[in-house]
């Protein structure tokens, strides 16, 4: 009799229990890497989001500077990093960097063509490429005409989907 009490009074786990807890703990892993890539992807958006007000804010700047024209270029679309324009003062002070989450330059492309408009679900296939629309202003993601030589619209490609509009 001494023997079945012994038996019955040992510590440890059932194999049912153990089961349990790993599968738990499978689950719990399982929602971390799938929650992951969308976090990070969410947060190079906002980098991102945070870049184009930047570009707007040094854009206004500029305009302030300088009678409230826009930076004038020879071609109706003329694309150039940021280091070779006009608003390079603007936007990289004392040092400071404008580039993409991932680490490489955006490129500016301004486009001063009346009644056009860029096409953004091609340029979304291109990383990093700002899209600054002169005489335009945001239609939600899209772009729309608008009077008013000084007027602008930044459009930029998100890696989570959509296109961020920001007017000027």
């Amino acid at each position: 009799m001494d023997v079945m009490n012994k038996h019955k009074h040992e510590p440890g786990f059932t194999i049912i229990e153990v089961s349990l807890v790993l599968a738990i703990a499978g689950l719990i892993f399982l929602m971390v890497f799938i929650a992951l890539p969308a976090l990070q992807r969410s947060q190079r958006d906002m980098h991102r989001k945070n870049d184009m007000n930047r570009a707007a804010s040094a854009l206004n700047r500029y305009k302030s500077n300088n009678k409230g024209e826009l930076p004038n270029f020879p071609n109706p679309v003329f694309s150039q990093v940021v280091g070779d324009t006009p608003l390079a003062s603007y936007l990289l002070p004392e040092g400071e960097q404008f580039k993409d989450p991932d680490g490489g330059d955006y490129l500016l492309r301004f486009w001063k063509i009346p009644g056009r408009e860029p096409n953004i679900s091609v340029a979304l296939e291109f990383k990093r490429v700002v899209f600054i629309t002169y005489n335009a202003k945001c239609d939600g993601e899209s772009i729309v005409a608008a009077g008013g030589r000084n007027l602008y619209a930044i459009q930029f490609g998100l890696e989570g989907g959509g296109t961020y509009c920001i007017d000027g």
